[in-house]
């Protein structure tokens, strides 16, 4: 194709390109022909000039907002508890803290001979057991004296006067021991009682005997 077939085909194709307002609006027919014509187009047969610089990087578009946080989801169960810890070592106990006044009660009983207290210290012995069994009671004894053939002494000591109290009313065996020695023949009988403010050991530290209640106790 010389520079004359290449002008009128060149022209065409543009009068056809300005009628119809766009590449996009030729037929298929002449669109072909535009590429035959491009490419036997002597104009464009030269080397390929240069190329361009590279054009400048648009602005960065702005960011976009953050979506909406999503819920918390739902919290899980429990794990079982851990076990537990050794307990820690029990304390020193504290200081005793007061004791109620002891009782003391001593009696002499006579009866009309040897035989008589005798047989009475061995049938009284059951009614000393159930006695020596009751709440607060430290001594019970009926003894038959060594010394004295018709004597009985009687050394008896309680924890407070609540407890003697107890004895002499809400048990059976304060009455059942006056209804045995009655039965063998009581001549006569001594009693009293007495209230302790204090106690001690008879022995002091050095191992003698001291009448002082202001001693340590034994260790």
């Amino acid at each position: 194709m010389d520079s004359s077939d290449f002008y009128n085909a060149y022209k065409y194709i543009m009068t056809k390109l300005i009628k119809s307002n766009g590449v996009e609006n030729l037929s298929h027919k002449d669109k072909i022909k535009m590429l035959k014509l491009l490419r036997k187009n002597p104009l464009l047969d030269g080397p390929s000039g240069p190329v361009g610089p590279v054009g400048p990087v648009g602005p960065v578009g702005p960011v976009g907002s953050a979506g909406p946080v999503g819920s918390a989801g739902p919290v899980g169960p429990v794990g079982p508890a851990g076990p537990v810890g050794p307990v820690g070592p029990v304390g020193p106990a504290g200081p005793a803290g007061p004791v109620g006044p002891l009782i003391v009660i001593e009696a002499a009983i006579r009866m009309t001979d040897s035989v008589q207290r005798d047989a009475a210290v061995a049938a009284s012995i059951l009614t000393q057991t159930a006695v020596r069994e009751e709440p607060g009671c430290k001594v019970y004894c009926f003894a038959a004296d060594p010394v004295e053939s018709d004597l009985i002494q009687v050394y008896e000591l309680w924890a407070d006067p609540a407890t003697l109290t107890a004895h002499f009313f809400d048990y059976p065996n304060y009455k059942n021991m006056l209804e045995i020695l009655e039965q063998f023949g009581v001549k006569s009988a001594v009693s009293r009682k007495y209230r302790i403010d204090a106690s001690a050991p008879v022995y002091g530290p050095d191992s003698n005997p001291t009448a002082d209640f202001d001693i340590p106790e034994p260790q």
